[in-house]
């Protein structure tokens, strides 16, 4: 059931509600992903960069970066109160970091009856640095 306006999607309980859904995530867990904002259409996650998130090379792995805007983008299609599952996501790496934190920002582009397009993009502050940007769809279920 979708909710009439944004109101009704995100009220204080549902915003506590989808961060406990984070919450019981184990492996954005153990990615170290948290919600730093939240509203109707828009999330914005943190996570630090680990030596355990390295690749070979010494830069954040792309498994990582992928993780931060999946788990980014799923959550933001929630915020209309649906259960969504990611149906496509792609996912354009454009540089990499050693060290610092990580943030995705995911915004909706359009929600259809049971399709969610998100836009997503992932930077490192400290070096103000857009590392990736992409694309996701979500289906509801």
């Amino acid at each position: 059931m979708e909710p009439k306006n944004e109101v009704a999607a995100l009220t204080p309980e549902r915003i506590e509600k989808l961060k406990a859904h984070l919450e019981n995530n184990a492996f954005a867990q153990i990615c170290g992903i948290k919600v730093a904002e939240m509203r109707y259409d828009y999330v914005k996650m943190t996570a630090e960069v680990r030596p355990e998130l390295l690749n070979p090379l010494g830069r954040v792995h792309g498994g990582m970066l992928y993780t931060l805007a999946d788990c980014c983008s799923g959550l933001t299609a929630r915020t209309d109160g649906r259960k969504y599952v990611t149906q496509n996501g792609s996912l354009n790496y454009l540089s990499n970091v050693a060290q610092g934190h990580l943030e995705a920002e995911s915004r909706v582009i359009r929600r259809g009856r049971t399709v969610c397009v998100l836009d997503i993009a992932v930077r490192c502050p400290e070096e103000n640095k857009l590392l990736a940007e992409g694309i996701f769809t979500m289906y509801a279920i």
